[in-house]
This record gives C-alpha cells, sequence and structure tokens, in this order.
C-alpha cells in the first residue's frame, strides 16, 4: 500500500541571517555569520557578549491589528511573522480550507525571561555577606516586578496557543520540547499527521534556542 505524499508548499523564517526566508538562504549561500556583539541588553559585565540575535525586527503592524499582541514574547513573534510567510509563500487558500483539516505541530519551549527584571531581583537578593544568597528576596522581587500576562506567556505552549487561535485550527495541534531537535521533530512528526490523514495541511517548525 503507497504512503500518502507530502510535499512542502510554503517556508518562513526569521533567524539573526535575516527576517524572512529569502534574506535568510542568502545570508548562508554567502557565508555569512549572525552572530555579532549583543544590543538587546547591557551585557557589558558579563564573560561573553555576543549571540545570535534576530536584528531589526518590527512587530508593531501585527499589535495595531491586534493590540493584544504588544504582551507576546519574542518566539511567539517571530512564529507569526514566519507562519504568515510560509502561508503566503504556500499560494494555499489557508481561510477558504477546513479548519478541522488544518493541523499545526510546533516547537517551542519556554520564551526569554525579561532580563532586565531578572537582573535586578538577582542584584537585590545578595546580601553583601560573600556570596550568601536570599531566595526569599529574589522570589519577592521577581514578583514585585513581573507582570501576570508576560509571566504567563513563558508558558512552553504559549506560542502554540496564539497560533492556533490566529490561524483558526480546530485539527491536530501538538508542541515538542526536545531542545535542538524540536524543530526537525516537528516537521517529520507534521509530515506523519498528514500521511495518516489526520489532517491535509499543516504549520510546522520551531524555535531554535
Amino acid at each position: 500500500m503507497s504512503r500518502r505524499r507530502v510535499v512542502v508548499t510554503g517556508l518562513g523564517a526569521v533567524t539573526p541571517l535575516g527576517n524572512d526566508a529569502s534574506q535568510t538562504w542568502e545570508g548562508a549561500i554567502q557565508g555569512r555569520s549572525g552572530i555579532a556583539k549583543i544590543t538587546h541588553f547591557d551585557a557589558s559585565n558579563f564573560p561573553s557578549q555576543i549571540a545570535g540575535e534576530v536584528k531589526n525586527f518590527d512587530f508593531s503592524p501585527w499589535v495595531r491589528k491586534n493590540p493584544k499582541l504588544k504582551w507576546v514574547m519574542s518566539n511567539t513573534k517571530f512564529a507569526l511573522s514566519a507562519c504568515d510567510e510560509a502561508i503566503e509563500d504556500s499560494g494555499l487558500k489557508w481561510d477558504s480550507m477546513d479548519p478541522r483539516r488544518r493541523g499545526i505541530y510546533y516547537a517551542a519551549g519556554d520564551s526569554a525571561a525579561p532580563v532586565d527584571a531578572l537582573a535586578q531581583a538577582f542584584h537585590e537578593s545578595f546580601t553583601g555577606q560573600g556570596d550568601s544568597f536570599d531566595i526569599n528576596a529574589f522570589i519577592q522581587a521577581r514578583i514585585n516586578s513581573g507582570k501576570s500576562f508576560q509571566e504567563t506567556e513563558k508558558d512552553p505552549a504559549a506560542t502554540l496557543q496564539h497560533l492556533i487561535r490566529y490561524y483558526g485550527i480546530e485539527g491536530p495541534a501538538y508542541n515538542c520540547l526536545t531542545a535542538c531537535a524540536a524543530s526537525a521533530q516537528a516537521i517529520g512528526e507534521g509530515c506523519e499527521l498528514i500521511r495518516r490523514g489526520e489532517a491535509d495541511v499543516l504549520l510546522s517548525g520551531g524555535r531554535t534556542p
């Protein structure tokens, strides 16, 4: 019995090499590096001051369309942008498809912590007596500096939930947490869902830590 064929119909990407798939591919074939000095926070006192940051990414158009998105963390911002690009690149009429036949298998761990608030909490929690650390002071500092909605965005399932709502997915929906292998696993598992006839089209991919 022949297996159901699966094809990749569209691509989307947000990476340190570019904010879409074509820029990323162009940077890769040119041998450019996406690694540079950290700019998203002050890393001057850290031993390592370089990272692969996404650069010049503008999420404001999304927030203008839906002000609630101002609270989402970076992994969700990048996921929304990449998924939109992939759907447009595919040429598929997404909105005309049966939502029960649309699925998603995404790979996203917890989102980045608010670095400034976290660093301040650590600073306030050292007692000044050697390396003594006051865990209760740290917990209280994080409670005082935390924003409830933003804290929930660090949940590993937060990005998946945003994508399900935004793209009207009523078919199979999964998230996997297998570190750097997660995105590849999500694509492979997504293919199997289509092969088994559980969905006709899937959004699949993920965020590499």
